[in-house]
């Protein structure tokens, strides 16, 4: 808008960055004189700030500014860049770059367990002179006889057996070479740990004691209420079979043993604890975390929304893992976009969308598969944490029965294989005040209870996904099946049609309307909202 209000409009505009190009072009259009623009760029060189050899080009009333990079320093490169008319500065702006180390990796998995028999390492390289020649990387385990492969052009993947490998730590060395001429080297460590109390399969399935278990649990937010108010919900959901809760640990419990007695009650209803800190981690993990009510911790709530990076939220991952390999990490990420950045860095990925009253509920679906896709890559578990509040900030109401249990389904469907409801109680709502959602969260542990070994063991296909508002997915297990369907409407009952085998498929939960289950398709009705189990 400024820029027009004095005659000028951007007909082009590319930023330098490191790996497409290394310069900056600013193609403007002007209506006054081309003679009165100027163009200035500086950025991060070696020595401090860099001021580039700007060029201009006019063409008729198109005026081109050319300002080329070369860069000297690794890291975050500052950007800023002034256009001026005459005197006048109608435009200036900052930004920032991140030219990576010469060569970097990225483990799949660092913490590895019985079973998990093979490392895997991506690896990329941003040379100063890439056209200088080909590059191969050369590495070492636990200081080995050298091993070298190939780059494919900046990028390489590397796979090691690692299964006889002994427990404890282990380093890898990394080189990159360039026709022969070593250009950087560097370590890193990767670790191998007995069995574990809690671990999980690389489907995503948590092992407790080495048996599948699928955590379905109720947040507290814990900071200004008694210790007492986490006892009653404990004992509360444990009567209708939850067996999971999230709870901060206070400052003021640091002298004294409050929380190992909470942990004590926990443990005699059933119930597993992850928990957040409200002072140091370290000490809180070193001190409970032989305690058999112990799942795992939390490294640091919804960390992207809060200017926590990923590489931090990994610092605190590998440290708590080194601390208690023998339970899990847990990281709440309620940005979609961030998901990738995050799901390398924790052993549960849990987004958490709340949609009520401002979204659809199968906005949930499109969350939970985008951070699905993105947890796959790094065996990464995916756990949801459904909306379970409201009436407060722009959650003006919470679900009724009918959304909260759509948005169970709808996880499950897209592959969450844990659930840990956000909230029994915090600063703004209390579950057992709202009965129609409390009602139903009391009724779902046991209505789902069928249909957790087929979540857990089970081969997951996705039948159908937004056919007009329907979904659906089919879990195989032994020769058995379970089909669950979602109507994701709340204002319209919707037909569907699903095809395959369903000869003697019957429905556990639910209603639906003209029910037909033939050797070649499984077809009916459900009303707006509505779900459907089917064995």
């Amino acid at each position: 808008r400024k820029l027009k209000g004095v005659g000028v409009d951007i007909v082009s505009m590319e930023t330098p960055t490191h790996n497409t190009h290394t310069s900056m072009t600013l193609t403007l259009k002007t209506t006054g004189k081309t003679d009165a623009l100027s163009f200035a760029l500086q950025y991060t060189g070696k020595d401090g700030m860099v001021d580039s050899p700007v060029t201009k080009k006019v063409q008729g009333d198109t005026v081109t500014f050319l300002a080329p990079v070369t860069y000297t320093k690794r890291g975050i490169i500052q950007f800023s860049s002034v256009l001026k008319d005459g005197e006048t500065v109608i435009s200036d702006s900052k930004w920032q770059d991140e030219l990576p180390e010469i060569l970097t990796s990225k483990l799949r998995r660092k913490h590895f367990y019985p079973g998990m028999n093979e490392l895997e390492a991506w690896l990329n390289a941003v040379p100063d002179f890439p056209e200088a020649g080909p590059l191969t990387v050369r590495w070492t385990l636990d200081g080995g006889t050298p091993s070298m492969q190939a780059m494919d052009g900046m990028t390489a993947t590397v796979k090691l057996p690692i299964g006889k490998l002994a427990l404890g730590r282990h380093l890898l060395g990394w080189e990159l070479l360039q026709n022969g001429k070593s250009l950087v080297r560097f370590e890193e460590d990767f670790f191998i740990h007995p069995e574990a109390t809690m671990r999980f399969r690389e489907d995503g399935t948590l092992l407790n004691n080495g048996k599948p278990f699928f955590p379905f649990g109720m947040y507290h937010v814990s900071w200004s209420t008694p210790p007492e108010h986490r006892l009653e919900m404990v004992r509360n959901i444990a009567q209708y079979g939850y067996n999971l809760v999230h709870v901060g640990i206070k400052k003021e419990e640091k002298e004294t043993d409050t929380y190992g007695q909470f942990l004590d009650e926990c443990q005699k209803n059933g119930i597993y604890v992850i928990t957040e800190f409200g002072y140091k981690a370290e000490d809180v993990i070193r001190k409970y975390k032989d305690h058999p009510a112990v799942l795992g911790w939390n490294p640091g709530d919804e960390p992207a929304n809060r200017g926590i990076s990923n590489k931090e939220m990994f610092r605190r991952y590998d440290t708590f893992k080194q601390l208690d390999p023998n339970h899990i990490a847990y990281t709440v990420i309620c940005i979609p976009a961030q998901y990738k950045n995050y799901a390398s860095g924790t052993d549960v990925l849990a987004p958490d969308p709340y949609p009520v009253p401002n979204n659809p509920i199968d906005h949930v679906y499109r969350a939970y598969k985008s951070a699905w896709q993105e947890a796959m890559k790094y065996d990464t578990a995916l756990w949801g944490v459904p909306q379970c509040f409201g009436g407060y900030s722009s959650w003006k109401r919470p679900p009724n029965g009918d959304e909260y249990r759509g948005m169970l389904y709808l996880a499950l469907i897209a592959g969450v294989k844990g659930f840990v409801n956000y909230t029994y109680h915090d600063s703004g709502f209390s579950l057992p005040k709202d009965a129609e959602l409390w009602e139903a969260c009391k009724k779902v542990p046991t209505e789902m209870a069928p249909l957790i070994p087929f979540i857990l063991n089970g081969q997951r296909t996705v039948l159908q996904e937004n056919a007009k508002g329907i979904y659906a997915a089919i879990w195989r297990l032994d020769g058995r099946k379970a089909v669950v369907i979602v109507n994701a409407s709340s204002e319209k009952a919707l037909p569907f049609i699903l095809k395959g085998d369903f000869t003697n498929t019957q429905l556990d939960f639910g209603t639906v309307q003209e029910l037909k289950t033939t050797s070649e398709s499984l077809s009916g009705t459900l009303h707006p909202l509505g779900q459907a189990v089917l064995y």
